[in-house]
């Protein structure tokens, strides 16, 4: 019932946004009274981080050194793939910036990890690694509850948004001028 219950307000935040998101209504989806979900879920915040982990969680992506900047691409998109459940939750949680959402220390720590094969500086990963995160985010929260939204495209939008990321980045490194 647990899991169920997580796959259910996955899919309603996924393309109803958080307002549809409702003990009752889960309890009512999955065939039980909304009591018996408390044995799972102390309350609906539980559940929205519960949901927000399942949503963020498995990015498995290899890369070699040569296509490091393929893998921040990615990785980027898969993000935004899952990212519009998660970023309903943050705005039902009132989370502060992408990179504190609960699950998303994972994925923060592999684009790092891929963002370090550049050979840049620290600080200018870790402002180009944001950057990222704010992107994807914020196309991920401009959709959330739209039907009418063209998620393939957005997904395109995504990764060449991420480019120019990226070449701006290089644009920017001592070493490249």
């Amino acid at each position: 019932m647990r899991q169920r219950s997580i796959e259910i307000g996955l899919h309603i935040l996924d393309h109803q946004g958080s307002d549809a998101l409702t003990l009752k209504r889960i309890a009512e989806e999955v065939g039980v009274r909304p009591p018996a979900l408390h044995w799972h879920f102390r309350d609906r915040r539980a559940l929205l981080e519960e949901i927000q982990m399942k949503a963020l969680a498995g990015f498995e992506i290899e890369t070699s050194p040569e296509s490091w900047e393929e893998g921040v691409v990615d990785l980027s998109a898969q993000l935004f793939e899952r990212i519009q459940p998660a970023a309903a939750v943050a705005g039902a949680l009132g989370t502060g910036p992408v990179q504190g959402w609960t699950g998303m220390d994972v994925v923060t720590r592999r684009l790092r990890a891929l963002l370090s094969q550049s050979g840049w500086s620290d600080e200018l990963i870790d402002e180009v690694r944001d950057g990222i995160l704010g992107v994807v985010a914020g196309f991920g929260l401009g959709s959330i509850g739209r039907e009418d939204v063209d998620r393939t495209l957005q997904a395109d939008q995504v990764a060449g948004v991420v480019r120019m990321i990226l070449a701006g980045a290089r644009g920017r490194d001592p070493d490249e001028g």
